[in-house]
Parts: C-alpha cells; structure tokens; sequence
C-alpha cells in the first residue's frame, strides 16, 4: 500500500505567516490559488480506487494528520524528496516564517516521529504546517498508485506518490 499525497502542495500556513510580514508575497499568491481550488474533483476521480483511508490535510499538518490515519496498527515511511511543496516554502520555513500552530503540532509528534540525516528541520517544519484548504491524503494499494496519479494529473490536479505504509514499527512517521 502506498500514501499518495496531495492534490495540493503544502505550505499554506507558512507563506500566510511570510506575507503577513511583507515577505514570499507573490509566493503566497501560488499558496491562495491553491487554497481556492476545491477538493472534488481528486475525491471524485479517487472513488473508482481501492481507497483504504483518506484525509484532507489542514491544521494539524502532514503529520498529524498520518496520525490520525494510522491509529495504533501501522507506521508510514515517507520519502521527503517527493513532498510536493509550495514555491518559496522551503525557504520561508528556513527563515524560521512557521506559525505557531506548526510548533503546536509539533509537540503532538514526540515520541512518534523519526528523522533521517540530512532531512533539514524547514522540511519538519512544512510537515507540521497547518494548512488552510489542504489536499486530500489518500492511502491505496501500491499497485494503483500510477493510474490514480496519471487520471489526477490529466485532470489538472498536483499528485505525488510520498510514501508507504509499513508493519507497525517504534514510532508512527518516518521520514528519511
């Protein structure tokens, strides 16, 4: 089984923290774009698919909501090369533009995140970002994972394959 995320990129929180201090402000336009464009059409092109749990990501992040999807029977491992982010919201994280609200979500994790060298602490960052009008979150089997990214992708919409499900290990959330 495969975690396929989002039909929008992430960073919402943190370009709406930048641009609320005059910084990323043509980035944050990409962010509000994103954030106008409705969930229904990746829910309806998903429901052909063996969909095992879906989620839309909002505001506790990435991560938790992989929390909620996971409960107490499986952990994920996800590749953070493959997130797909928001121009400018690496850099913005960088520069330490994260809303509290990511720091909140942060403290949710401890105990039940692990993160691989040279993972930089921006990409946490984005993955605990609450989002505003995120993307939906899917998790099906591996197998369908290319038909559902190509009909995503033919209809306009973000996809990226960022992880897997894995058998339950000592934390929840791997990211390497």
């Amino acid at each position: 089984m495969c975690i396929r995320d989002r039909t929008k990129p992430l960073g919402t929180g943190i370009l709406a923290t930048a641009a609320r201090g005059g910084m990323f402000e043509a980035e944050f336009a990409g962010a509000a774009a994103s954030m106008a464009t409705l969930n229904r059409l990746a829910a309806e092109t998903a429901q052909t698919f063996e969909v095992r749990a879906c989620t839309d990501v909002t505001g506790f992040g990435l991560f938790g909501h992989l929390l909620e999807m996971a409960g107490d029977e499986i952990s994920f491992r996800l590749d953070s090369r493959r997130l797909p982010l928001l121009a400018g919201a690496a850099e913005a994280a960088a520069l330490g533009m994260v809303p509290a609200g990511a720091y909140s979500n942060r403290r949710h994790l401890s105990g039940r995140l692990s993160v691989g060298p040279g993972v930089g602490e921006n990409v946490v960052d984005i993955c605990c970002d609450p989002q505003t009008s995120g993307g939906l979150l899917f998790s099906l089997p591996a197998a369908q994972a290319g038909r559902l990214d190509s009909l995503l992708r033919a209809r306009g919409l973000k996809s990226a394959v960022i992880g897997e499900v894995i058998k339950k290990h000592e934390r929840t959330i791997y990211l390497d």
